[in-house]
């Protein structure tokens, strides 16, 4: 008999209660894709903004493996709400980023 998956919920309980490793990357593998799906365009194309996506995507899940225990909505939810957070508090408009760019 075919076992249910684990769900979302269930793992971040037990990256909670017991920082167990391997929920937090059965977490990142279901959600980084989606993540990274916002966090990219909202960085912008440019290669310091992909270098900034990368660090947003980091700075999300290492908000959810310190604050698994007190999520209680939707782990995606979760996730995305928070990346749109991080991104709107972390990434300087496209102007920006390829006027630093130019810079030595």
């Amino acid at each position: 008999m075919t076992q249910a998956p684990i769900t979302d919920h269930e793992l971040l309980a037990r990256v909670g209660a017991t920082a167990d490793r391997s929920a937090f990357v059965q977490l990142y593998d279901r959600h980084a894709p989606a993540v990274w799906a916002l966090c990219l365009p909202l960085a912008g194309q440019h290669q310091p903004a992909t270098q900034q996506a990368e660090t947003l995507l980091t700075e999300v899940f290492t908000r959810l493996w310190q604050q698994a225990f007190t999520i209680t909505n939707d782990c995606r939810t979760a996730l995305l709400s928070d990346a749109v957070r991080l991104t709107r508090g972390n990434v300087p408009p496209p102007t920006a980023i390829n006027r630093s760019a130019g810079r030595g």
